[in-house]
């Protein structure tokens, strides 16, 4: 949409409800993923993995805002490389493989 937008192939309004919707989704997907396997299949109500969770959750709550700023960098700028990557892909095959790698380490950093 974002290349649309710049392209003057989408209006802006359209842009803004597609941004806004997905949002939406994003956030109410995660929200019962999240309800579904963490509390309806008790995944995480034994040891080690409530642990874990626990732990990784407060790490994540306690972290300061410079640290989380400085490490949002380097995920937004494999965002942006994936996204370039997969829009000058030719064929489907090709996106996956250019996708693959800035998301993979996205994921694992």
């Amino acid at each position: 949409m974002t290349v649309g937008l710049v392209r003057r192939r989408v209006k802006f309004r359209r842009f803004l409800y597609v941004l806004l919707g997905s949002l939406m989704w994003n956030i109410l997907g995660c929200l019962f993923f999240g309800f579904l396997f963490g509390w309806v299949t008790d995944l995480f109500s034994v040891d080690p993995w409530l642990t874990w969770l626990r732990k990784t959750a407060e790490s994540k709550v306690n972290i300061q805002p410079h640290v989380a700023f400085f490490r949002a960098i380097p995920a937004n700028i494999m965002n942006c490389i994936g996204i370039h990557m997969g829009i000058t892909a030719r064929d489907m095959f090709g996106k996956l493989v250019a996708l693959h790698f800035p998301l993979t380490v996205y994921t694992v950093a």
